[in-house]
């Protein structure tokens, strides 16, 4: 990280918020962490510095929290190559590492739940439309052929 956000031309949200978090405005950090696009928040500020690394780094714990549970992703990468994570483990900074491990973790199981419903649902499509293929066979619809083959 590079430069003070408080000085750069502010045209981001996340130059916005890393502006106030710079400048130990937490009052005004707090409201723009809660009120600005979250999917903005997830990119980085024009010192390709993200809003939460900069949270993490200051110790705002409070600020990591909003983001978290706004959706920000403690794993997105800057140019640097570094997350919020890894900024958080080069500043022994646990409590910040574990919220974020936990977010992880939670994000991470309430995707695989979605992806186990979204399979389910599916699976229950296929056999109600094989069953439906089957039925129309055994009926032997007038001028169909048979939408489900079996070979000997």
């Amino acid at each position: 990280m590079q430069g003070n956000p408080a000085q750069a031309k502010s045209n981001t949200p996340s130059d916005t918020l890393n502006a106030a978090l710079w400048d130990e405005d937490i009052d005004t950090a707090r409201r723009l962490a809660r009120s600005l696009p979250a999917e903005a928040l997830d990119k980085p500020d024009n010192f390709d510095c993200l809003p939460m690394t900069l949270a993490v780094l200051r110790g705002h714990l409070d600020i990591v929290g909003i983001l978290l549970d706004r959706g920000v992703s403690p794993e997105t990468r800057e140019a640097s190559g570094k997350t919020p994570m890894d900024w958080a483990v080069t500043q022994q900074n646990e409590y910040a590492l574990e919220m974020m491990k936990t977010s992880v973790e939670d994000r991470r199981r309430r995707a695989a739940e979605a992806f186990r419903a979204a399979a389910e649902a599916k699976k229950e499509d296929v056999l109600y439309s094989a069953a439906e293929n089957v039925q129309d066979n055994l009926r032997g619809k007038a001028g169909k052929r048979p939408k489900v083959r079996f070979k000997p």
